[in-house]
């Protein structure tokens, strides 16, 4: 099985608490098979485009014999990345996001990556019968892991977390068989809530694990 793991924070991961959780994850998850195939994609490192106009407009064009004749050099390279990011988000069985919360959301860098893989007739099928996600084809299974300075829990101020939310729609509609979030919260402005906030991380992990780790 391959494992992809997606990082959204500009931060080095041992100054990140949402990478150093995901980490942690990860290593768990080799525990329980030592065969895993992990790949990696820190989005503040590796080049994520941006969907334009041009991209979006033409990047269904590129099959055509020859694309040169259509779009500029760089948008060849602009599309063909965006390509491969969507070829290699589909190769993968088990999938691991982490990112911190950011103005109630997750970076930007993350969304810019997500309209990169979802693409017509890879992802999702959208025509005048039916609109539907295509991540059904196997047994995919998915974990977000979000970091943030306060407590979002809570039945009030749950409503606030917006990263969450949309994750977890948008990968069950596109065909997610299953989705966990593992919060890692109230880390303050502190050592201490921190190392607080990663003990109640590790426990969410140990009940997380037994669903993710499925043999299929």
């Amino acid at each position: 099985m391959k494992l992809l793991y997606i990082s959204a924070n500009p931060k080095p991961e041992e100054g990140s608490v949402c990478k150093t959780a995901a980490r942690r994850f990860i290593q768990k998850c080799q525990e329980q098979d030592s065969s895993l195939e992990i790949e990696e994609m820190d989005l503040f490192k590796e080049e994520i485009p941006e969907v334009d106009f041009n991209v979006f407009t033409h990047r269904a064009m590129t099959k055509q014999v020859n694309p040169n004749e259509q779009f500029t050099q760089e948008d060849i390279q602009k599309i063909d990345r965006i390509n491969y990011l969507c070829d290699q988000f589909l190769s993968a069985d088990k999938y691991v996001f982490a990112a911190p919360m950011w103005s109630l959301m997750f970076p930007g860098r993350m969304k810019n990556y997500i309209d990169c893989i979802i693409q017509h007739n890879k992802t999702i099928i959208i025509n005048e019968n039916e609109t539907k996600g295509l991540l059904d084809d196997k047994d995919r299974r998915m974990v977000y892991i979000q970091s943030s300075g306060g407590d979002y829990s809570g039945l009030i101020t749950s409503r606030f977390d917006y990263g969450t939310d949309y994750m977890q729609t948008l990968f069950k509609f596109l065909g997610v068989k299953c989705f966990n979030s593992i919060p890692v919260e109230d880390t303050g402005l502190n050592n201490q809530g921190v190392a607080s906030a990663m003990l109640d991380a590790e426990d969410e992990m140990n009940q997380v694990i037994p669903h993710f780790m499925v043999l299929q």
